[in-house]
């Protein structure tokens, strides 16, 4: 290593001495990141923490408040809170994921100066009111490129955004993705106003950059599988063709991938949800031929560069599929022979024997090495992890994610995978066969291979793999290709992505380098995203509005907390608690529940009995039960619409309740939030007294009778009556001074001024 990469320690009252070496470019990074809300942009290993290290503790020093800083997952958060709890002197850290009780969080928050947590449990806090962002110096968020959508990460920086407008954001990824567009809009959801970008080639970053080889090996589709792949194209071309009659794919698509067929399902059951289905049977065979086309293409991406083991397990797999695709698709006699084949085969992918020999040369030149082999596909892992048990010197284990498959396959707890990095570490295994949870954030040590075995088209997941080599020493990568098979379109996907990426990441950079040197530097924003209109709420309006106005509180059914209607309740101001309900989705007030149904779940609701059990529970618990359908597709394929139009009027004259329709999530919030001030508060602008014609007050009789007349809205009623004080007055008035009113124009004084001096005709109703 070259003197420049030897240099002294970080000095700083925040940082322990003595801890972190020192180096020009993160100092560099963070003095810029300490002005202005950063993006950085850094390699793998190259020291994204230490940047977040010196950022937070110069804010700590110069600006109270507290710090928050947030990551993916329950390991990376727990990694971080050591991290920080080391190299930091004088802070309290505390740590929260999902496993925290909410009363020990709304504890620990008052009380710590660094909370590092898992997104979701800061949103939902954020959500329930059990905390703010007001005290929050610096929000730090790790692994950036997933503040897109309804990610966790863009709900926060838009809360923090309109309670700190003065806070700090950094933001840290190795890899923002290749799409300008996502670029865009993971800065202007993070409010980014510049990005800081290293590469390995760059002269600040070069003395500490050790060497990766990148390697190539092609292997062939053994003969037999050429034959079973053969079988299975077929298959996929016919039912790609009948996909294609019904109007489900252009005729000029040629290649038809994942997508295609995903969106060719919705076209098609679009058009189903429009009634075409009953006049076009063909929709119906096209929607289970397009399921067939999906599984069978699956099968044959297996076949061509997994191996038999691989596609034996998810053909067992597919016998236990109880649609009428999967039926269909086994009961073809082309699949009988596709599993005569396999059942006859007795070798296996060439790429399982390219492994093992890649490893043993690996271990013979260096007996302690580490290694990671990465593939998709989990039955592929264990797989390896079978056959790499009989090499010699290799101690594979096998690493995947939470989720469990089935019995026979078993995820892996955020503990367990804890455990195993621990033995990984200590040479208790010196290979770990991973999926792509080994790809993202946790704190894998120095490998010296990474094998893929197979490509991926994600430029982003291919840098986070690379990046476990090459570290502190040098490193070597090896990527499995099978010839002529998705794996080559796969690697040129990946190397085309990754060039748009780094081609961005430098338009991007020098973008905001002119927007910082510039005066009219406010307007970033709006020029960023390419004339489209900030409509930035300013802080002073917001506090203004958040102490006057008393807080509305919804009780919202804990499942509803991974929807989007929770969001945007919280984003319209409202209050929204979490607990298990026994009727409804949402409590709106002692007398007002709504039990929400998106609609393409209103018609199975239907057909299992849900719908009117629970539409029973709800009016029996409730004086004002209201049942909302939210989306588009409420007559459903195999509901007629009779059926659906009938449930719905079962529920509005059989049951009483109100039965209301919303576009999407959105719309149901400012539904649901307008019910709940309304309720709770009571409407603060006049209310429309027309129609409430029980025990009134003199004030509201007198209302009623002026929206009666033409023009007269529950405001210009009250507006009217605060002006003339009796109706005896007001009918008196002339033209121009009805037109004294605010909000009285001259067609609605005229019209008022006429009806009250009109003669009554009488006669018969008519």
């Amino acid at each position: 290593m070259s003197a420049a990469a030897q240099d002294d320690t970080l000095r700083h009252p925040r940082i322990a001495p003595g801890r972190i070496a020192r180096r020009a470019y993160q100092v560099a990074i963070a003095h810029e990141a300490v002005q202005r809300n950063t993006l950085v942009i850094l390699p793998t290993g190259m020291g994204k923490t230490v940047v977040a290290l010196l950022v937070m503790a110069e804010r700590l020093e110069r600006k109270p408040g507290k710090v928050l800083l947030l990551a993916p997952t329950k390991p990376l958060v727990e990694q971080h809170a050591r991290f920080f709890e080391e190299a930091l002197v004088g802070v309290k850290v505390e740590s929260f994921t999902g496993e925290t009780p909410p009363e020990e969080r709304e504890y620990a928050w008052r009380n710590a100066d660094l909370i590092c947590s898992t997104p979701q449990v800061i949103q939902n806090d954020l959500v329930s009111d059990r905390i703010d962002l007001k005290g929050v110096t610096l929000l730090l968020f790790d692994e950036a490129h997933r503040a897109v959508g309804n990610y966790a990460y863009v709900f926060i920086a838009d809360a923090y955004r309109r309670q700190r407008m003065e806070g700090r954001v950094l933001a840290m990824t190795a890899s923002p993705g290749a799409k300008a567009e996502k670029i865009r809009d993971v800065c202007e959801a993070l409010g980014i106003e510049g990005v800081e970008v290293r590469t390995e080639s760059d002269p600040d970053t070069a003395p500490y950059v050790q060497d990766t080889d990148v390697e190539w090996k092609e292997v062939a589709v053994p003969e037999r599988l050429k034959v079973v792949a053969g079988l299975l194209r077929a298959i996929q071309d016919e039912k790609i063709a009948l996909v294609r009659q019904a109007g489900g794919i252009p005729t000029y698509m040629r290649f038809v991938g994942k997508k295609v067929l995903l969106e060719a399902a919705a076209h098609l059951q679009a058009r189903i949800r429009q009634g075409e289905g009953e006049q076009n049977p063909l929709l119906f065979k096209a929607l289970s031929a397009q399921a067939a086309a999906l599984k069978v293409g699956h099968a044959l991406e297996l076949a061509e560069t997994q191996g038999v083991a691989a596609l034996q397990t998810y053909l067992e797999k597919l016998a236990s599929d109880e649609s009428k695709a999967a039926k269909a698709l086994l009961d073809d006699p082309r699949m009988h022979e596709v599993q005569r084949l396999l059942a006859e085969s007795r070798s296996e992918h060439p790429k399982l024997r390219q492994v093992a020999i890649l490893l043993r040369q690996q271990l013979k030149e260096k007996p302690d090495a580490r290694i990671i082999v990465f593939t998709n596909y989990r039955d592929t892992s264990e797989t390896l992890v079978a056959a790499l048990k009989d090499v010699e010197g290799v101690r594979p284990a096998r690493f995947v994610g939470q989720a469990s498959r089935s019995e026979s396959d078993r995820g892996m707890s955020q503990k367990a995978q804890g455990e195993m990095i621990e033995r990984f570490k200590a040479g208790e295994h010196n290979v770990l066969v991973a999926t792509s949870v080994a790809e993202e954030g946790l704190d894998i040590p120095q490998v010296d291979l990474v094998v893929f075995y197979e490509p991926v088209p994600s430029e982003i997941r291919a840098i986070q793999r690379r990046g476990r080599t090459g570290r502190k020493r040098a490193g070597r990568v090896v990527i499995l290709i099978t010839r002529e098979t998705r794996d080559e379109l796969s690697q040129k996907l990946s190397g085309i992505r990754e060039g748009k990426m780094k081609k961005e990441i430098q338009v991007l950079r020098q973008f905001f380098k002119k927007v910082n040197a510039s005066e009219e530097s406010e307007d970033w924003k709006t020029a960023f995203v390419e004339g489209r209109p900030a409509s930035e709420k300013s802080l002073d309006a917001f506090h203004t509005e958040s102490h006057e106005a008393p807080k509305v509180v919804v009780v919202a059914d804990h499942r509803e907390f991974a929807g989007a209607v929770v969001r945007e309740l919280s984003k319209a101001g409202i209050v929204v608690k979490p607990e298990t309900l026994p009727a409804g989705d949402y409590v709106l007030s002692e007398r007002v529940a709504v039990e929400r149904k998106e609609a393409h779940d209103f018609a199975r609701s239907l057909a299992d009995g849900r719908l009117f059990s629970q539409a029973r529970v709800l009016r029996d618990s409730y004086s004002t039960p209201i049942v909302v359908i939210e989306g588009d597709g409420i007559l459903a394929p195999g509901f007629t619409a009779e059926a659906v139009y009938g449930a719905l009027a079962a529920l509005a004259t059989g049951f009483r309740l109100s039965v209301l329709m919303t576009k999407d999530a959105a719309e149901t919030a400012r539904l649901l939030a307008a019910i709940a001030r309304r309720e709770q508060l009571g409407e603060q602008k006049a209310l429309a007294v027309r129609g409430e014609k029980g025990a009134m007050t003199d004030d509201e009789r007198l209302r009623f009778l002026v929206e009666g007349l033409p023009g007269v809205s529950a405001v210009l009623s009250r507006r009217l009556l605060e002006r003339f004080g009796t109706i005896h007055d007001l009918v008196k008035a002339s033209v121009e001074e009805l037109m004294e009113v605010e909000g009285v124009g001259p067609v609605t004084a005229r019209n008022v001024h006429a009806i009250v001096r009109t003669q009554y005709v009488g006669g018969p109703d008519r």
